[in-house]
Parts: C-alpha cells; structure tokens; sequence
C-alpha cells in the first residue's frame, strides 16, 4: 500500500506453524499460492499450498512429495500452477540430474507433471511474456533458459533454448512485459568484496553489532571459504583455484591453480594462513566426496613457491586444515580409516597421530587461539554440533571432547575470536528466511551467523537476512609464531 499505516490492517491468513514462502497471488486475485514447512520435521522440506483471500476456507495442500516444493507461479488461466522441485540425495541438498525439476500441478485435482526432462536439472520457472513458460536448466557447466509454449506444442519434451547468454538464473517478467534474469556477471577477474571503507566506497551491507560484552564489525566477503591473514591485510579463498584479496584494493591474485581439470566443486579450497603469513594449507580434491576419495592438503608459500602435498602418503580424504597459533601443528579431518574423523600432523607433514575415532563424522576443525584446544563440527548426537577437544603438550588428545552447543539445525564451521572467549558459527538453527535450494552457485544453504560466548554458552545472532551466511572468520589482532 501507499500508505505504511494500512499495514495495520493486514490479516494474518496462514497463522498455523511452519514457515511460509514465496506468495503468489492467482489471476483473479482471490487466492495465494506459497510453500510451507507446515507439519514437516526441521529441514525435511516444503510443500505447495493455496489459501483464499477472503479466509471462505481453510489453506489446501496441493502439493505434498518429499523435498523442496517451491517457487509457485500462477498459469494465466488460474486452472495450474507451476513450480520447482528439488530433492534431498545422499545427505545434501543438491542440483543433480533427476533431483531437481521444474514441474505443474493442476490446481483443481492436483494432478502433476514434470515439464524439464528427467536426465535434466532444471529450476526456477517463470511465465513467459508471449505465452507459455520459461525455466532455467543446467547443461554441461552452464545454465541456459527453456521455453515451452502448450499452445504451439502439447509436449514440454519441444521446449526450446532461449537465445540468451549462458549462466542466467531466476527470469522474472516485469509489468513492461520484459523478461529479466539473474546472472553471474561478466569472466575473469573483478571485485570480491562488498564494497566498505577506505579505497572502497562504503555499503549499506556493511554493519557494526554491539551486543552485551561483543562488539563486532561486520563485512561480507563475495567469496568462498575466507581466510584473513595475520596482518589483516589480505583475504585467502578457494573453489576452484586459491586465490588471495587485497583488502584494501580488492585486487586479486592466484597462488595455486588446478593442474588437472576438476572433477567436483570446491577444487582448491579451505585455506588457512601460517601466523607468520608466509605459507599457508589448503585443501585440493573434490568437496563432498566419500571417505576414500584422493582429497589432500597441501602447503604453499604466499608467493606460490614451493607447493607440496602434505597428504600424498594415504588414500584416505584429508581436508578442512587449519593450523596451530605457533606454526607447530597443523589439524584435519581425515577419512583415511574409512570415517571421519580428526587428526594432527606437524607442519612439515610428519608425526601423524589421530585425535578422534567415533562412527559420527567429526570435521571443521579449528584451532583456539592459544592452541590448547580444538572447536569442530561432529554428527555425534545426530545432528551437527560443535565440540570442544583438549590437547597436550605433545598435541594428543587430553580426554573426551565436549558438547558445545544443541540446537535444533546445523552448527558448523566454528571460528574462534581473537581472544578466545567467543565463537562464531554457521547456523540453521532459526530456520530460514526464504526457501531453501534458491541460490544455484550455493547449494547447501546454512542460515545465519551466530556468536556463542563459550562461558556460559549464551548465543546472540548476528545476521537475519534471505541470504546464505557461509563461513565466518574473525580478524586476527597480532602477527606471532613461525
């Protein structure tokens, strides 16, 4: 409305419990499509619902298969609805062939179809200005958008690509009648952070959060896994290649490349610096693969000198390093024994020894900043939390490790403040603020930010948006260590 006041007004038309997304009024006006987490454990998806404007009756469950059922559209006609569907494979949210398509319901007997093909994955339907509709669909490497017209062709099998660029995501028809995409932009190098202070102009994303005892400035960063070094100056990340962000000119630079073509996405990933600045770990092999798989860490100077496989010794999947406050140690996880779990390593690659054996999957571990004791993710209780583990002085494991925290959603990728009194984490214990699956270049949303004070383990939340929050990293205060 015109005037902020009529907000007074609205009428609460989905008051029971659950999470409500994505409204879509029909044609006419007089009912809403949405998706719903109604009635559905914690994280186990979403289904399709319509509800009359005018409240005559009760919401109607259209759509009720297992997965994300979401991002309703109204055919021009009201009689049909089309929408996206994305399922949960081996413990991921993920587009794989099969696992995530662009289907239609019919609204008066819930009839359904799929419109992409099986062996496609495809998401993100829109109507068509001219008539039909329109989806994005993965091919290969990129996305393409696909349209189909049932007045011109009775079978989606006939859609046709757009003649469009590649990689375009969620069409979008604007009131003009023109058909608007997401996109990643133009190639090759460009500007990672999001604009703040200095060389940058500043940005209204750009936050300070003060709460109780924590006060935190807060800037996101248009990359994946970062990592900032011990002088703050410059930013470590990974996917494909490792790269390092100067913070102040957002230049960027490659310091290891893939020297064979990627097999699976991240590539080259989680880095993490030397306290000296001068080297640091990262992770190469294929994310989110099994046990067995050849992942490994490997070492390198800043400058790209001397790269060298810290794990070429196994076959087991070794990732996720982050070294000790002193240089000495460095710690992992490891499917080497064909689970996984934590292990210690010197920084020269020797003296193995392993710090956990549990069937659950301990990971993402990180160092406290007086490398005493260890934070990680663990599936121990049968979800992921974080664990705290004591080490001794020789950096074997000083008894059992303790619970953290317990929440209802994933507690991962735990980051120590400076002075080891908090820590941050990935959380999708509130739930989320959009549906899941919406993001095509992240495809395991997290949530939000979190701040865990550790010695009382009160929690304040630091972020509430749409987006996904992934890994956090607090800026270190000194340069110490080898």
């Amino acid at each position: 409305p015109d005037d902020p006041d009529a907000l007074a007004d609205a009428v609460l038309l989905t008051p029971e419990e659950g999470d409500d997304f994505r409204p879509a009024f029909s044609p006419d006006g007089r009912w809403i499509a949405y998706s719903s987490t109604r009635g559905l454990p914690f994280g186990a998806g979403s289904h399709l619902w319509i509800v009359p404007v005018d409240r005559s009756s009760q919401p109607r469950r259209i759509v009720a298969d297992e997965g994300w059922n979401s991002d309703p559209v109204w055919s021009a006609d009201g009689k049909s609805i089309v929408y996206h569907q994305l399922h949960r494979i081996s413990g991921h949210l993920m587009f794989v062939a099969g696992g995530a398509g662009v289907w239609e319901v019919e609204v008066g007997n819930s009839r359904q179809r799929r419109l992409s093909g099986e062996d496609r994955i495809a998401a993100y339907p829109a109507r068509h200005p001219q008539g039909g509709w329109v989806w994005s669909e993965k091919e290969e490497r990129s996305w393409r958008m696909r349209h189909w017209d049932p007045a011109k062709s009775g079978s989606p099998a006939a859609a046709s690509l757009l003649e469009a660029e590649e990689n375009l995501w969620q069409p979008a028809v604007l009131p003009s009648g023109a058909l608007i995409f997401q996109g990643e932009g133009p190639s090759g190098p460009g500007p990672r952070l999001i604009p703040e202070l200095g060389p940058i102009v500043a940005s209204p994303h750009h936050h300070i959060r003060e709460v109780e005892d924590l006060s935190l400035r807060m800037s996101p960063l248009r990359a994946a896994f970062p990592a900032v070094s011990p002088d703050r100056k410059t930013v470590a990340t990974g996917a494909v290649s490792l790269e390092l962000i100067d913070l102040g000119t957002a230049a960027a630079r490659v310091v290891l490349a893939p020297t064979q073509e990627p097999t699976g996405f991240p590539w080259i990933w989680a880095p993490d610096w030397s306290p000296n600045g001068r080297w640091l770990t990262v992770t190469v092999g294929a994310g989110f693969s099994d046990p067995r798989a050849p992942v490994d860490i490997w070492r390198v100077g800043t400058d790209g000198s001397d790269p060298v496989n810290l794990t070429a010794d196994n076959s087991g999947n070794d990732a996720l390093a982050t070294i000790s406050p002193d240089g000495r140690w460095i710690v992992f996880r490891s499917g080497r024994e064909g689970q996984m779990d934590l292990y210690l390593v010197d920084s020269d690659g020797s003296n193995v020894r392993r710090l956990t054996q549990d069937p659950a999957v301990d990971t993402m571990p990180s160092f406290s900043p007086d490398g005493r004791r260890i934070a990680f993710s663990s599936t121990r209780t049968g979800n992921y939390e974080i664990f705290l583990l004591d080490l001794t002085e020789e950096g074997e494991s000083a008894g059992a490790a303790v619970q953290v925290t317990r929440s209802p959603g994933m507690d991962v990728h735990p980051g120590w403040s400076p002075d080891g009194q908090w820590m941050v984490v990935t959380t999708d214990r509130w739930g989320f603020n959009d549906e899941i699956g919406f993001e095509p270049l992240n495809f395991q949303p997290y949530g939000e930010l979190a701040a865990i004070r550790l010695s009382d383990g009160h929690v304040i939340r630091l972020t509430h948006n749409t987006w996904e929050e992934g890994q956090g990293d607090w800026l270190a205060k000194t340069v110490t260590g080898r």
